[in-house]
């Protein structure tokens, strides 16, 4: 009896001229896993090719952990996720963007956009978590992600776990980057909602392969026809983090139109089924 052949599967290398120019981004994974260095990747990139001047940071863990303050304002990192500074925020770039609009007719959707207007919004999972009651800040949250590509704001959020973000925000990612997980019921939950029509099998093969090297993650493409099709070579993406990223600074002073705004800084002193007919052999090509 012939040997069965097996069905080989190559994933390419996730590279930044994949993402639209505004996009919305989750980051998934365990503590210690270095994350940080994705994020720091992301916004280098944003940074210095699609002319982002600005960066606003909501994270619990700064003050007690610096990380952003060597290139994000300290002004521009608060400890809590307020919903005053998260509408002042909005209330601002849609004036920025009403502004470029009539005045020099920019298109800011337009990946050739040279203009230093836009802004990356970073917000921490646990704060997500923390504030999944209130109903004022998700609703800002809501905004943000699926309007803040018309008025210049991409979102990234970090995550311990998939739980800490609503499922109601799920539909306005535009990648999740997913890093090792010890629970099979978060895997479960990774394909559930960013499967697409992908086979569960080969989706768990791809992950497991993808993030079995230490800080190396797996890149989900969450929009476009490849969710329609279930070609996992357009869909999913290996990726390991760029360590030694450049030195570089957004924009000294994030201009917020009014000055009450309350600045709580964290710098202050204080089963899909059906396998595959043959065996898989997952290949991550450079």
């Amino acid at each position: 009896m012939a040997a069965v052949q097996s069905e080989i599967v190559n994933i390419n290398k996730f590279n930044f001229a994949k993402l639209p120019l505004l996009p919305n981004i989750a980051i998934i994974g365990k503590r210690a896993l270095d994350k940080a260095s994705l994020v720091h990747d992301l916004m280098h990139q944003l940074n210095e090719t699609r002319h982002y001047y600005s960066a606003v940071v909501f994270d619990p863990f700064e003050a007690a952990d610096p990380f952003f303050t060597s290139f994000v304002p300290a002004s521009n990192i608060f400890s809590e996720l307020d919903a005053t500074v998260l509408e002042e925020l909005i209330k601002t770039q849609r004036a920025k963007a009403d502004i470029l609009k009539r005045a020099i007719g920019i298109n800011l959707i337009n990946r050739e956009t040279p203009v230093n207007f836009n802004t990356v919004v970073v917000i921490s999972g646990a704060l997500l978590h923390k504030n999944v009651e209130n109903v004022k800040v998700n609703a800002l949250l809501r905004e943000l992600l699926s309007q803040g590509s018309e008025f210049g704001i991409s979102v990234i959020i970090t995550a311990r776990h998939l739980n800490h973000i609503s499922p109601a925000l799920y539909e306005f990612f535009d990648w999740v980057f997913a890093f090792e997980s010890s629970s099979d019921l978060e895997k479960q939950k990774l394909f559930d909602f960013f499967g697409g029509n992908l086979d569960a099998t080969l989706f768990r093969e791809v992950l497991e392969e993808s993030t079995s090297v230490t800080r190396k993650c797996l890149g989900i493409r969450c929009t476009g026809s490849c969710l329609a099709t279930g070609n996992a070579q357009t869909q999913l993406y290996w990726y390991t983090p760029e360590a030694n990223v450049p030195k570089f600074v957004f924009g000294k002073k994030y201009i917020l139109p009014t000055k009450n705004v309350p600045r709580k800084l964290a710098l202050t002193k204080s089963e899909k089924t059906s396998a595959p007919a043959s065996p898989l052999v997952v290949k991550l090509l450079a």
